[in-house]
């Protein structure tokens, strides 16, 4: 009775496995372990069922296993239509070993799995590996998706050469292998195709191609497969509609394949169009079968596919046709909304407004005004609705990556708008990210965990540039510490591409520390972050990734423009060299043919580094210099035009100003007025685009610029024309004011404070007595305004200057004791400054009489540049300070042809009242006799002896006829020759004597 019982049991469980055999919904799958002959089946095992959805890969089915090995799977309508795989978890120790790779064409009804122990031989036979081929292909796909997920700015965004390291490490991690044994069986197989081409089939010679990265065979191989699909569609009118579907699906497939080759070869537009044919094709067939569900969803996979392609070249393409590919792509992607907006397709839908999203922020970062705000609202809208169907609850992964998505719209958008708006995007984007990498950490998913923390760190880096003080050095402490997470997952190893751009991103963070920092830590800092950018250049070579390498190129150039402007002498000209180095080696990849928007955004940056490098060269070095830097600006407004690129237009404006400027304060007379009124030009066009309601910080910093130029051609003019331009120089202080709040932004603020410091000091030495007393009084009150925000410690350079302007006004209003403690306090920070060395020189020589003081600042001077001219004022204050002896040995160093004429005879003016009180009474007379004919050389100037005739006045060595000696000093001052004759003939006596 129990034996009957069983086998009818048993007939019952057959019978069942028949009928589901029979539902075309249903697959049953055996797993069995070939290891043995014959092959035991395996239990408890998890089956799944999945298949390709555009570049994301979906899980239809999984079950596991009974005591017989089989696994009854429920298939949809969709995996049906699709090339599936399989894969077996459960059995850590076994791989896959037929169906190779797991990968079935279409969906049998019934399929057994032999798994095989890891490090079987058998697992790398032909069959195996090109399988595993064919799936490392289709990774390519996935490559491009995440490169677009990556960037987040149009001078990030990066096309990635496809890399097949990673798929050969999981390949081989997977089937028991080392990398090295997998590599090399590879290569073997891709060589013994090569050998053997008359045998092998043409999707065997392609795979083979595209093991050995020979992309351009890959492009035309590809496209003779395409031509083949596509005639034999053509000439197979009445074949089955199964065949056409799988011909056609085919035909996409080899598309993607050769658009991806031409995206790795930089050929954007190639690869559209090739897309773009594919997606006809599919119109067609579609319009053929209007009923058939599959043929519509190759055809809307191709569209997808299509838009895709039109979104990346946006990214890389001119000004004007960017503009152009984004909105068509933008259409593309809702008029695909409306073609996935039943329910059945919901998922698709999703994956549509997740795409949508990404070309809705991609246009909204080259626009202007209040579209591009308008553009990031409809891309955030986009990704929220994405959120609706794939739920934290639901889809964890998706969620997680769309989360990431919308993450990056919101940094984007919060770097035009300022404020308090942009702390909240950047708030929600943070936390959005904080959650997502929860996500994939509870899911144990390493690499896309990495990835978050590496864009959480992006996002903490711009929230600290956005702050001050110790809030923005704890955002950076942040950053820093996301990305070395991420560098926990994303080694050099595992990863490498990903690795160099973590490397690449955690130098931005520490460079912006060291800007933040001073002394010892900055310069730690600085080269902490140009070690990381070099380490990103171990992976990003110039021949395997040129554009990261070009990019990485353009970020030392940046890092060491920076380092520069916060050192002095030979090595901030050093490091300017150097980012001009870098720039140009960017630009030898970054051309305007193949990358017009880079190229021009390179030529920005170089003019700006050009300049810097002016700025320390100064005089008849720095024009060349200034000439190239203002070439290399106008060359990036060729791309960026106002109609097509208004905010990066407007930033090149701006540069172009500044570089303008300081080529007006090189130039000489009317030359010098007209480039300043080209900078004051180039910095109105800017506000065209920068205003106070679109882009406040922005349009303040260039009417700050703006203020800058118009006082120096105040500077250079005269009468009611500059007290006219210093007007309007106040004026454009003002507004940026409204924007630089103290509260806000302490920096930018202190900032303006000194700039309005020189306007008041500029007005009132142009002013009558009454007024100028009231604008001398404003000058030092923006100063000590200034100086409440800057410290010697956090902005010792800003500091100095507000120091030195403060200095400059007591000066003016003749509190010379408050005015010198200032000059002092400036040196402390910038002992070497020759213009702070200049105004504390004089200060202590001829208001103060502090001549041992004037002659330690001269020799400080001196010792800097040890110039004719430093020389012969060392001459003056050693006479000052009674160094009578070293006075005659520095008078006799300085020859004729060192200076001009009339310095000649101050030289030997000063040198003989050295000589007189050295008690060289002889050398004196021949000094006097020597000056005579000379005087008429001396012409009117600007020379001052205020402290030298104090000195000659109370000098006990010049009692005898100290009128005459004092007369003599005033004819130089006048540049009075007959004058300083008659002196030397009334002191004739006295020498003699």
């Amino acid at each position: 009775m129990k034996a009957g019982a069983c086998c009818s049991l048993l007939l019952l469980f057959s019978c069942a496995i028949g009928a589901w055999a029979a539902d075309p919904n249903k697959m049953v799958v055996v797993v069995v372990n070939a290891h043995y002959d014959p092959t035991r089946p395996i239990q408890g095992v998890r089956v799944s069922l999945s298949f390709l959805d555009g570049a994301t890969r979906i899980t239809d089915a999984r079950e596991v296993t009974n005591r017989d090995g089989e696994a009854l799977l429920n298939i949809s309508q969709d995996a049906q239509q699709r090339e599936v795989r399989l894969d077996v978890t459960g059995a850590p120790e076994m791989a896959v070993y037929q169906p190779p790779d797991g990968s079935l064409s279409g969906s049998p009804k019934h399929v057994t799995i032999q798994l095989l122990p890891k490090g079987s031989l058998a697992l790398k036979e032909p069959a195996q590996i090109e399988a595993w081929l064919a799936r490392a292909a289709r990774m390519n796909q996935e490559l491009v998706r995440q490169n677009r997920e990556l960037n987040a700015s149009l001078l990030e965004a990066q096309a990635r050469k496809p890399s097949f390291d990673e798929a050969v490490l999981d390949w081989a991690n997977a089937n028991g292998f080392s990398y090295g044994e997998a590599n090399l069986a590879l290569q073997q197989w891709a060589d013994n195709v090569q050998k053997h081409k008359e045998q092998s089939t043409l999707r065997q010679v392609v795979l083979a191609e595209l093991a050995q990265r020979n992309f351009k065979k890959v492009v035309e191989l590809s496209g003779m497969a395409m031509d083949l699909r596509s005639r034999e569609l053509d000439e197979d009118e009445a074949a089955y509609l199964e065949e056409r579907r799988k011909k056609l699906q085919d035909l996409v497939g080899w598309a993607e394949t050769k658009a991806n080759a031409y995206q790795a070869q930089l050929q954007y537009h190639q690869a559209t169009d090739v897309l773009d044919a594919a997606s006809v094709k599919a119109a067609i067939e579609h319009r053929r079968f209007p009923e058939d569900s599959a043929l519509r969803q190759i055809w809307l996979d191709a569209l997808e596919r299509a838009a895709n392609a039109r979104r990346d070249e946006g990214e890389t393409a001119t000004a004007a046709e960017s503009a152009k590919l984004l909105s068509k792509a933008v259409e593309e992607y809702q008029a695909l909304l409306d073609e996935r907006s039943n329910s059945e397709e919901r998922a698709m839908w999703a994956e549509v407004q997740n795409d949508l999203g990404t070309a809705l922020k991609d246009e909204a970062s080259r626009g202007a005004g209040e579209k591009p705000i308008a553009l990031f609202e409809a891309a955030r809208l986009a990704y929220q609705k994405a959120l609706e169907v794939r739920t934290r609850a639901s889809s964890p992964r998706d969620w997680a990556a769309i989360e990431d998505n919308l993450s990056g719209a919101q940094d984007e958008e919060a770097r035009i708008v300022g404020g308090d708006q942009a702390a909240a995007l950047l708030g929600e984007a943070a936390q959005a990210l904080r959650q997502a990498a929860d996500v994939y950490e509870t899911a144990g998913l390493s690499k896309e965990w990495a990835k978050t923390k590496n864009d959480l760190g992006i996002v903490l880096f711009d929230g600290a540039e956005r702050s001050s003080g110790e809030k923005a050095s704890e955002l950076l402490k942040q950053a820093c510490q996301a990305y070395n997470d991420a560098l926990k997952v994303r080694t050099k190893e595992a990863f490498p591409e990903a690795w160099a751009k973590t490397e690449n991103n955690l130098a931005s963070a520490l460079w912006n520390q060291a800007n933040r920092t001073s002394g010892a830590e900055s310069t730690t800092l600085f080269g902490q972050a140009l070690e990381a950018y070099r380490n990103s250049l171990q992976v990003r070579t110039k021949d395997a990734l040129p554009q990261d390498w070009a990019k990485t190129q353009n970020n030392i150039g940046n890092l060491l423009g920076d380092e520069a402007d916060r050192v002095t002498g030979a090595g901030a000209l050093a490091l300017n060299e150097e980012s001009v180095r870098a720039y140009r080696s960017a630009l030898e990849v970054y051309t305007k043919e193949a990358l017009p928007q880079y190229w021009a955004g390179t030529e920005d940056n170089l003019g700006i580094t050009l300049r810097s490098e002016a700025e320390r060269v100064k005089g008849e070095k720095a024009i060349p210099l200034l000439e190239e830097a203002v070439e290399a600006q106008r060359k990036a407004l060729e791309v960026f035009t106002k109609a097509d690129s208004p905010q990066i237009w407007a930033r090149a404006q701006n540069d172009l100003g500044t570089t303008l400027a300081e080529r007006a304060v090189e130039a000489k007379d009317d030359k010098s007025l007209a480039l300043f009124e080209q900078a004051i030009t180039a910095y109105q066009s800017a506000l065209e685009v920068f205003t106070k309601g679109s882009l406040p910080q922005f349009w303040a910093g260039t009417q700050d610029n703006l203020g800058d130029a118009l006082r120096g051609e105040a500077e250079r003019s005269s009468g009611d024309r500059a007290v006219a331009l210093l007007n309007q120089a106040e004026e454009a202080y003002k507004k940026a004011l409204e924007v630089y709040t103290r509260a806000d932004l302490p920096q930018d603020w202190a900032l303006i404070q000194t700039a309005l410091g020189e306007v008041f000091r500029d007005k009132a030495q142009r002013a009558g007595t009454e007024a100028s007393g009231a604008l001398l009084a404003r000058a030092v009150e923006a100063d000590r305004g200034a100086l409440e925000v800057y410290t010697r410690e956090d902005s010792p350079q800003e500091w100095a200057t507000a120091q030195k302007g403060l200095g400059m006004a007591l000066l003016l209003r003749g509190d010379f004791p408050a005015a010198a403690h200032a000059f002092e306090s400036a040196l402390e920070a910038l002992p070497a400054d020759d213009e702070l060395l200049q105004r504390a020189e004089f200060l202590y020589a001829n208001k103060l009489y502090g001549y041992a003081k004037a002659f330690d600042l001269s020799q400080r001077r001196f010792a800097a540049d040890p110039s004719s001219l430093n020389r012969l004022d060392l001459v003056e204050k050693s006479l000052m300070a009674g160094r009578f002896e070293n006075c005659v040995e520095q008078a006799a160093k300085i020859g004729d042809a060192d200076i001009a004429p009339a310095l000649a005879v101050v030289r030997d003016v000063e040198k003989l009242a050295c000589q007189w009180s050295a008690g060289q009474k002889q050398e004196a007379r021949q000094t006097a006799t020597g000056l005579q004919p000379r005087a008429a050389a001396l012409q009117p100037g600007s020379l001052s002896f205020e402290g030298a005739k104090h000195f000659l006045g109370v000098q006990p060595a010049f009692e005898s006829g100290r009128a005459c000696w004092v007369e003599l000093f005033a004819s130089l001052e006048k540049g009075d020759g007959a004058a300083l004759e008659r002196c030397l003939r009334e002191l004739d006596g006295v020498l003699r004597n």
